[in-house]
């Protein structure tokens, strides 16, 4: 694989929204290096228009381009990305472009052997570092330094046998490996990590509704009828704030583990509104006994949490809200069948355990 003008184009076309003609993106990306280049014209012409040629890397660059290139600076030509060239693609497709372009440049072995000191100039740093360690990507800069580097540097015809193999499933295919990478937008204001938004409508959200104290509370005790109807809520606010308006990012990592969770906590909820029952119906005694048995959870608000490790070491201590004593659910069968409470308690603790993993990945990812 080889990381040209043609492998760099062809990645962005299969990443382009619909409705966005190929002629126009292929213009847009070369007038990020001559704001005012007209070379390849307003409107297609087949196989011999000048925008498919140079997409397909049949078509040389004019010598006058290649020096606007080599002179070009690189916070400008990202500043255009920005502006003109990044609104021409699916905002879901950003990781699936960045991970396809790190592929194709990981395969490239003649950057290692022809081109390494150029490949630091443009990228600002090597490639084994970019491959392996870099994580965040300010989008513009990175398709910046992909286009000046492949202009300047890469012979125009060297990608042409391996434009068969970049289509939608090798797209598609490295999108899935995106788990762990920040895409970031770059903006007059300075980076808008979308991931780190995401984050922090969660852990709002989390803190908002009780959550860290509904997944401490071990319901083998007691547990608050109302920090189950807070989940519906919760889930409610999720919904509002963080599936709805980033259904385009559905297919990165915390968007999945977000959702996911969302779906554990309401089947955690359900099961415990099938399986318990009012205190007061199973419990009579006068209110001083049942206030020694009830204890108050901590309300401690997070930024980040861990709340795996913590949960593992919680013993079976009957916790519930103060002001929320005269509506508290106690297990069904809690005294007289040993086999039941033994069994609820296991399938209790593990919806807890899975629940606290899945928000400690996402606060602390």
């Amino acid at each position: 694989m080889r990381l040209c003008f043609g492998t760099f184009v062809t990645v962005l076309k299969l990443c382009k929204q619909d409705k966005v003609e190929n002629h126009h993106l292929i213009r847009e990306i070369m007038r990020t290096i001559e704001p005012d280049n007209d070379y390849i014209g307003e409107y297609g012409n087949g196989k011999n228009d000048k925008a498919y040629r140079l997409a397909n890397c049949t078509l040389d660059f004019m010598p006058d381009f290649v020096n606007l290139a080599r002179k070009a600076m690189r916070k400008e030509v990202a500043q255009r990305f920005e502006d003109n060239v990044i609104c021409l693609l699916k905002r879901d497709k950003f990781a699936h472009a960045v991970l396809s372009l790190l592929d194709i440049i990981k395969k490239d072995k003649a950057i290692d052997r022809e081109h390494s000191e150029s490949f630091t100039k443009y990228f600002g740093t090597d490639k084994e570092a970019l491959i392996k360690k870099q994580k965040d990507f300010v989008i513009s800069e990175f398709f910046a330094s992909s286009l000046l580097f492949a202009v300047v540097e890469i012979e125009h015809s060297v990608g042409k046998d391996f434009l068969a193999k970049i289509n939608q499933r090798y797209v598609a295919n490295q999108g899935k490996k995106e788990d762990g990478l920040r895409i970031w937008n770059l903006s007059e204001e300075g980076y808008v990590n979308i991931n780190t938004e995401m984050r922090e409508r969660f852990v709002q959200a989390i803190n908002r509704f009780g959550i860290p104290q509904f997944i401490y509370a071990d319901p083998v005790g007691f547990i608050s009828y109302n920090s189950i109807e807070k989940i519906e809520m919760f889930s409610k606010s999720i919904e509002e704030n963080i599936t709805r308006p980033y259904i385009q990012y559905r297919d990165s990592g915390i968007y999945r583990k977000i959702s996911t969770l969302d779906q554990i906590l309401n089947d955690y909820a359900n099961y415990l509104s099938l399986n318990t029952q009012s205190l007061s119906r199973i419990i009579k005694t006068d209110s001083n006994s049942i206030d020694e048995d009830v204890d108050c959870i901590m309300n401690t608000e997070i930024t980040s949490t861990n709340f795996f490790s913590e949960l593992k070491g919680l013993m079976s201590d009957y916790q519930i809200d103060e002001d929320i004593k005269s509506n508290t659910l106690a297990p069904l069968h809690r005294s007289e069948n040993l086999m039941w409470i033994k069994a609820f308690e296991e399938k209790t603790y593990n919806y807890r355990l899975h629940i606290a993993s899945l928000a400690d990945s996402i606060c602390n990812q």
